[in-house]
């Protein structure tokens, strides 16, 4: 079974992955981790970003400046199509070598841009995670130092959370405690036969 999760920044989406791993022993693949290793040094991504963005987004010890590129592709639609055509793609193919090499496990496929990158496909269910923006904004301020306006920057650019959750199969409110979150999985794995119910 592959199941998809997704949501906005600041939704605990670490927290439910920590969960589906400790407590179920769900194998875990991070998309944006994934991306992030094929634009290192010597990696295919790598030469055909330097070569779209050119050299000066790199820093010198010649890697990619990810806080400057973030910053081209934030400024311009444009831009950041052409990112991730560049790595989407490639994200997708190593995913799905993933998927392929953790076959009969329960694995869970996590990106904020599920849609977007086209990793829905490779899932058999979604899941969302959800929780109200003042909640999220508290958490991001105080887990990442973020300002205000940072938090309100980044879910402007993202899908909002009535769109992502109109989009997936199942939907989990995280405005509470781990238990809570907890107990939902819980309830829903059990629902679907993966885990034996309490």
């Amino acid at each position: 079974m592959v199941i998809g999760v997704t949501g906005g920044i600041g939704c605990g989406k670490s927290t439910l992955l920590g969960i589906l791993h400790q407590k179920y022993g769900g194998k875990i693949i991070l998309a944006d981790e994934i991306g992030h290793e094929l634009m290192e040094p010597g990696e295919d991504c790598y030469e055909k970003v330097k070569a779209h963005f050119g050299q000066e987004i790199l820093n010198e010890e010649g890697q990619i400046d990810r806080g400057l590129l973030a910053e081209i592709v934030y400024a311009s639609d444009e831009k950041r199509q052409e990112l991730n055509n560049i790595i989407h793609p490639a994200v997708l193919a190593e995913i799905q070598g993933m998927i392929e090499d953790n076959k009969g496990d329960l694995v869970f496929v996590e990106t904020a841009i599920m849609f977007e990158s086209k990793c829905d496909g490779l899932c058999q269910e979604i899941w969302c995670l959800s929780a109200d923006p003042e909640i999220r904004i508290k958490r991001l301020m105080e887990n990442r130092g973020y300002s205000r306006e940072k938090c309100l920057a980044i879910m402007e650019k993202q899908l909002s959370d009535q769109e992502i959750r109109d989009r997936c199969d199942q939907v989990i409110f995280n405005n509470g405690t781990e238990e809570e979150l907890e107990r939902q999985v819980g309830e829903i794995l059990a629902r679907q036969g993966l885990v034996e119910g309490k």
